[in-house]
């Protein structure tokens, strides 16, 4: 992120939702695939805490769960579906020798 994206907070979302996207699109390393499960893996829990915890406001904390349990999994399943995915060095220089 630039300079001008930690001074701007607008221009920062833009900035942070590119960094996400690059992340779950391309995760280079096992580092980034855990840093995922450590973010959305955490919203994943708030959420089922909300569902299962939350006895004040029911209606409120369905409506947070709906939203934060969709978006952590499907979040923490491409960025591992990805990582998985991705050609490996060996199969790189394999296929450049022959």
């Amino acid at each position: 992120m630039t300079s001008y994206a930690s001074t701007a907070p607008f221009e920062s979302l833009f900035a942070e939702g590119h960094v996400y996207r690059q992340a779950v699109e391309k995760p280079h390393g096992l580092i980034v695939v855990l840093g995922m499960w450590l973010i959305f893996g955490t919203m994943a829990l708030v959420g089922i805490g909300l569902l299962l915890l939350g006895r004040a406001n029911v209606v409120q904390n369905v409506l947070a769960a709906a939203i934060l349990l969709p978006i952590s999994l499907l979040m923490i399943w491409k960025t591992t579906r990805n990582y998985l995915k991705r050609p490996r060095i060996e199969d790189k220089v394999s296929q450049s020798l022959s």
